[in-house]
């Protein structure tokens, strides 16, 4: 963008432009223009001369005059690019604005998507009758329940299963098991069929017996995966419980935890947790991450992760396949700051490491294994 073609016809910018109104949206300012009520979105992303220009505005209400709820977010945070200031410094610029060029943008753009999706508007997988394709990434993660793996052994769940005790943290029920004054603490994220599962409680119970405070909040308030029951819809399921919306979550229990003393956190997440722990990696909520048979991720989100992390995969996994996952090895081994482990599980399928038979002494074993590789990389950063 130092060339002239980019900034050639700058707009007049005109904040009072188009029908629609300002509103904040996944935490930015917004254009929205059209039906309210409109189960169908359209998100417009600006160039560099940002969301108030007239024309762009003038094709959103053009947009929404279809039936579309569209949406022009700021995500330059009122900073657009000024060509006509000769003092203007377009390095500087585009360093404060990585997201027209690396990854703030998708996570930005992602955030605003994950509050559209959940508040219900249908995201399709492919659009047959348009040129532009939906990336294979986004449409796993439309599809990260529709098959059967990751739904295989659901567990049977037990509100008074483990030694610990259900309190409120940051606003969740929470399984909280351990030592209430230790200064280190765990967070353990489940998988889709949520903090209530026996073998996650007697995981979290194992972390705790080493002097962590472990705590397994429930992210899906009361609404797990209910696999079992013909009725089940899996899609909506899905809109209403957005991994964005889990790391938001996270946070807000990682704060109240600190608040209470704990001078070192560390998280470990399965499946949909796994994707969780992922995003709160981009932070420094955390001091280490450990992720065991995630759902989808992408090369982008694991090239954002800033703290240790370990990923934990198993030989059989549509969601985290070995290649991608020893993939996502060589990209955080290339981070000169970040240390990481991975490795993958010979002759186990994906939710091996808390969704075992307990009759069954290898996948037992196996399990064991997961959980130990996890405990020893906690126990070596979280201190």
């Amino acid at each position: 963008m130092s060339g002239p073609q980019c900034c050639e016809n700058p707009p007049t910018l005109d904040s009072g432009s188009g029908v629609g109104s300002l509103q904040e949206l996944g935490g930015l300012k917004a254009y929205v223009t059209g039906p309210e009520v409109s189960k169908l979105a359209i998100l417009l992303v600006s160039d560099v001369f940002g969301y108030e220009a007239p024309l762009l505005r003038k094709l959103a209400d053009k947009v929404a005059a279809a039936g579309f709820l569209t949406v022009v977010p700021d995500f330059l945070d009122s900073d657009p690019f000024d060509v006509d200031n000769p003092q203007f410094d377009r390095e500087s610029w585009l360093k404060a604005h990585p997201t027209m060029l690396q990854n703030g943008f998708q996570e930005n753009y992602s955030d605003v998507c994950s509050l559209l999706f959940y508040y219900n508007f249908p995201f399709p997988t492919s659009l047959p009758s348009s040129p532009f394709p939906i990336g294979p990434h986004y449409a796993d993660q439309l599809r990260i329940m529709s098959g059967p793996q990751c739904c295989e052994n659901p567990p049977s769940l037990d509100s008074a299963s483990g030694v610990g005790s259900v309190q409120e943290l940051g606003g969740l029920k929470t399984y909280v098991t351990g030592p209430q004054d230790s200064k280190l603490a765990i967070l353990l994220i489940h998988d889709a069929f949520g903090y209530e599962a026996p073998l996650l409680r007697k995981l979290a119970d194992k972390v705790a017996a080493v002097g962590f405070l472990v705590v397994v909040p429930d992210f899906l308030y009361s609404d797990p995966a209910d696999v079992t029951n013909p009725q089940f819809d899996r899609e909506a399921w899905l809109k209403a419980h957005p991994t964005g919306k889990g790391c938001e979550d996270a946070k807000k229990v990682i704060a109240a935890l600190k608040s209470k003393g704990a001078s070192a956190v560390g998280a470990a997440g399965f499946c949909w947790g796994g994707v969780v722990v992922v995003k709160l990696a981009r932070f420094d909520e955390i001091q280490a991450g450990v992720v065991l048979h995630p759902g989808p991720l992408t090369v982008d989100e694991i090239n954002e992760v800033k703290i240790p992390i370990a990923i934990l995969g198993a030989e059989t996994d549509k969601f985290a396949p070995p290649e991608q996952v020893k993939h996502f090895g060589e990209i955080l081994s290339a981070k000169p700051h970040v240390e990481s482990f991975v490795k993958i599980f010979p002759g186990v399928a994906h939710g091996w490491a808390v969704r075992y038979n307990t009759e069954d002494e290898s996948a037992v074993k196996s399990a064991e294994e997961a959980q130990l590789d996890m405990l020893n990389w906690l126990t070596k950063h979280v201190k």
